[in-house]
């Protein structure tokens, strides 16, 4: 089992926990609470980069220590970033794979979480990209990588892997739960596994947090230019 050089404080590790419950369970709620009391409230997509940018203040405030370690790690030993390419590649397989069986299973899917981004980006192109592309990957991957699947590896490759995979991909359909089908959410879980697994094992190969958070970039910039 590969070590990984740098790893949390045990604050870090408890105010990540707490924050990554809150994130999942109460907060877009408790935005979307507070917006009603504004006199003029925010639009989806302005509530969307609200919530972008309180999540990346709040993760760097909260694991601002192993993100320094990491970023020094980083400059001392640059090649490690090259799992990047291999990574980018893996997913790109995998999920043109994932696609082709989804499609397969459900001829008309659509997956509910990319709409929603497209709708919000037709309005406000440039801040919802600036969002995904800088702001979500270094939240996501210290959050899910540096965090859930750290611990989880730790303990079990397999587990740390598998788990960590659907803890993420679990977070981009939880908030559409009600409102779609469970068959066409489940299509849309499934679609995130690969990144999960790519993500994860990029991680462990490269040994720095700052792979998978430069991979999960390159991912939603491609994802933007899609959008256009």
């Amino acid at each position: 089992m590969g070590k990984l050089t740098v790893s949390m404080t045990d604050k870090e590790r408890l105010w990540g926990f707490i924050y990554l419950l809150l994130q999942m369970l109460c907060l877009p709620s408790l935005l979307n609470m507070g917006n009603l009391l504004l006199s003029t409230p925010l639009s989806e997509a302005q509530m969307n980069l609200v919530y972008f940018a309180l999540n990346f203040i709040c993760v760097i405030l909260i694991c601002r220590k192993f993100l320094w370690q990491s970023l020094k790690l980083v400059c001392k030993k640059p090649s490690s970033l090259q799992y990047v390419i291999y990574g980018l590649a893996f997913y790109r397989l995998s999920i043109r794979l994932m696609n082709f069986l989804t499609l397969k299973i459900m001829p008309e899917f659509t997956n509910v979480n990319d709409q929603t981004i497209f709708a919000m980006s037709q309005d406000f192109f440039l801040p919802v990209a600036l969002g995904l592309v800088l702001l979500v990957p270094v939240v996501e991957e210290t959050l899910h990588r540096g965090l859930v699947f750290r611990l989880l590896y730790e303990r079990s490759k397999v587990l740390g892997y598998l788990l960590s995979a659907a803890i993420f991909a679990s977070i981009h359909v939880l908030s559409y739960l009600g409102s779609y089908s469970p068959g066409l959410l489940m299509l849309c879980f499934v679609q995130y596994l690969p990144a999960g697994l790519c993500l994860a094992w990029v991680y462990v190969k490269a040994d720095n947090i700052f792979a998978p958070i430069l991979l999960h970039m390159i991912i939603n910039l491609i994802g933007v230019f899609t959008m256009r």
